[in-house]
């Protein structure tokens, strides 16, 4: 029946097993490729965020610079009126419109070069400096950044004084930006990525947050650039970018410092916005882009958690089922049918086991126990009397004990009772008087009352014995004893003299 009820137990495991398994591999299948797309997706959203925010900066210059060119085309307008252009009025004009903006200067140059600034300082040629010299060939209104002294990047807005026959000259105004120094006064832009306005040469003119290689002041970011690693892209794809003042980005790596770049244009301006991002950043920015794919994946997470405890319940109630029908053959294979008390392989097999394992270091009892004379009841009273005394005793012995103690029938008429941790050595002697007090009150019949005996031998581990064969004989000979002494009582093994412990016997009374 046992080896029946584990082959069933195999079977149904098996037939919930197998599908679970297949039913996992297809949602982890699907999961994953769901998972793959996702981050995919989520990581071109975050890479778009931070292209807005560099373009939101790059923005913050145009706005600069379109305010700079209505002053231009202001002026260029009025002074196109005057027949002098150095004339007091237009000087005037220039000297108003540098006062009410925070502009670094601005100069009138007539045809033949020669110009005047907002402070009254006349140049003869001031295109004699080559630098200035392709402000002069742009086409409408356009900014240029050129280096001047002290290393200091001028944005230069040049407007020609023109009408439709006639180019007179132009006003050129310049501008020294000071965007970064407020950007991070703005909690939109963090402290943690860097900031940089670079010409379409390269020369970063200003930064702004965390310090970089590639964006220190007054280098040049083109050169530098060539020392990095592309983890996407080229060296090549990023200069073009920058010279060409394209909208872009690209993932780079610097010694042990990751990064992506992005890069901005600023309209009408030889210019471009970067920031720089640390790659763990953005990574962890996937995140926060992808909250609807977390939530996606915790429904189907829930819904999967839901099927694994559904299953782990019903395998858990399979399991108890299994435990308890095993269990119960177990118990039945371990219980003597008439006394109710463990049968003699199952109480030595659990006394073993105790006194190798939870016991060996604790003071235990063995009682051995024969009924008195219970060959002459079989005679006289009948083997079902007999089988009668046998069972009342077994049943209302058990309950004068703990029910951690062993208690078991080894023979016809012969039982022991196993008491663990005996805590105080007093209670030794005490045990013994309680089963003899049992049988004080012990009486078996309905009509006609009969009180059985029994001769009862006590040995104590570890100090009679060591291991349990030699404690039960150790007991036995303590029960030859009782019989000896004319039945009825309670021996113990440390109370025989040694010719008694010696001594071999060869034959039991009945």
């Amino acid at each position: 029946v046992y080896y029946t009820m584990k082959k069933t137990e195999k079977f149904k495991a098996n037939s919930y097993i197998l599908p679970v398994i297949f039913l996992s591999i297809i949602i982890l299948a699907i999961l994953s490729s769901f998972r793959i797309r996702m981050i995919e997706d989520a990581k071109s959203r975050v890479e778009e965020s931070y292209r807005l925010e560099t373009s939101d900066i790059s923005q913050l210059y145009s706005r600069n610079i379109y305010a700079m060119e209505k002053i231009a085309n202001l002026l260029a307008t009025e002074i196109l009126e005057e027949e002098d252009l150095f004339d007091d009025s237009c000087i005037e004009n220039i000297a108003v419109a540098k006062r009410a903006t925070n502009v670094n200067n601005i100069y009138i140059v007539n045809d033949n070069y020669a110009a005047i600034d907002a402070n009254g300082q006349t140049y003869v040629n001031i295109n004699e400096d080559k630098k200035l010299s392709s402000i002069f060939s742009a086409k409408g209104t356009e900014g240029r950044f050129i280096k001047g002294g002290k290393g200091i990047n001028y944005l230069y807005l040049s407007r020609a004084i023109a009408s439709k026959n006639q180019n007179r000259g132009y006003i050129i105004i310049e501008y020294v930006p000071n965007i970064m120094e407020t950007l991070l006064n703005n909690p939109k832009y963090s402290s943690s990525n860097t900031f940089a306005l670079v010409s379409a040469d390269g020369d970063v003119i200003e930064s702004a947050g965390k310090k970089s290689y590639l964006c220190e002041v007054g280098t040049n970011m083109i050169d530098k650039a060539q020392n990095v690693i592309y983890v996407d892209g080229s060296y090549s794809a990023f200069r073009q970018a920058i010279v060409d003042c394209r909208t872009g980005s690209q993932q780079t790596v610097y010694g042990d410092q990751g990064n992506y770049i992005f890069y901005s244009p600023i309209d009408n301006c030889k210019a471009s916005v970067v920031m720089l991002v640390d790659t763990e950043d953005v990574e962890r920015s996937f995140s926060v882009v992808s909250k609807n794919i977390r939530t996606m994946t915790m429904e189907i997470g829930i819904a999967i958690i839901a099927f694994i405890i559904i299953f782990a319940g019903i395998a858990l109630l399979n399991k108890a089922k299994y435990n308890v029908e095993t269990e119960d053959l177990q118990n039945k294979a371990d219980t003597d049918l008439l006394t109710d008390l463990y049968n003699k392989v199952a109480t030595e097999r659990m006394i073993k086991e105790y006194l190798q394992g939870d016991g060996k270091n604790s003071v235990s009892m063995l009682f051995v126990l024969d009924v008195d004379d219970f060959k002459k009841i079989n005679d006289t009273r009948g083997h079902a009397f007999g089988d009668q005394v046998l069972a009342q005793f077994g049943h209302q012995i058990r309950s004068w004990f703990r029910v951690n103690d062993i208690l078991g029938r080894i023979g016809g008429d012969e039982f022991m009772i196993f008491i663990k941790d005996v805590k105080d050595p007093e209670l030794i002697r005490h045990e013994g008087s309680r089963i003899m007090q049992f049988f004080e009150g012990f009486n078996v019949g309905e009509y006609t009352k009969y009180s059985p005996t029994a001769s009862v031998g006590g040995a104590v581990y570890p100090t009679d014995a060591e291991d349990f064969d030699s404690l039960y004989k150790a007991a036995d000979k303590a029960v030859y004893k009782s019989k000896k002494d004319g039945k009825n009582r309670v021996s113990f093994y440390a109370d025989l003299n040694k010719v008694e412990k010696d001594a071999v016997i060869e034959k039991k009374e009945d």
